[in-house]
């Protein structure tokens, strides 16, 4: 997943890489993201956090909350599809410029945060939103298992 906040204040550009890498394959990207960085701010790649799915994004009165979930518990399968249930999340702040957070902000965020996201369920291969008929008859599979945020 690419995230983009240079485009405006206002808007979030979020892109979804549709490939399927090997655990290889994605350290081999990574690593040459992470070298073509040093020469644009000197740092490269650093892990911000490490989730097991994106819940959303959100945004209050400035900036995003990019919503992880960071623990998952399994709850039971759908044929050959594993079912889970978020036990715990967690976020990253994806601010706008230099702003600094004000007490609003804060305030928004603790009452957000302070919901239970325990009974929100997803699978990584089967779309729980639709009927079973529809997933019989859906091609596209959904493969996602670690969010590594960097």
């Amino acid at each position: 997943m690419k995230i983009d906040r240079s485009a405006s204040e206002e808007s979030l550009s979020v892109d979804v890489d549709p490939t399927n890498y090997t655990s290889d394959e994605l350290n081999q990207l990574l690593n040459m993201i992470h070298e073509g960085n040093k020469g644009t701010n000197g740092l490269g790649l650093r892990r911000v956090a490490t989730g097991d799915g994106v819940l959303g994004f959100i945004r209050f009165t400035r900036g995003y909350y990019l919503i992880l979930i960071t623990e998952k518990i399994k709850r039971g399968s759908v044929g050959p599809h594993q079912v889970y249930s978020v036990d715990k999340t967690g976020y990253v702040y994806i601010p706008e410029g230099k702003s600094p957070i004000t007490p609003q902000e804060t305030r928004y965020r603790t009452l957000f945060f302070a919901l239970n996201f325990s009974e929100f369920y997803f699978s990584y291969s089967y779309d729980l939103t639709h009927t079973l008929q529809d997933n019989l008859t859906y091609t596209k599979k959904l493969y996602y298992n670690k969010v590594c945020i960097i």
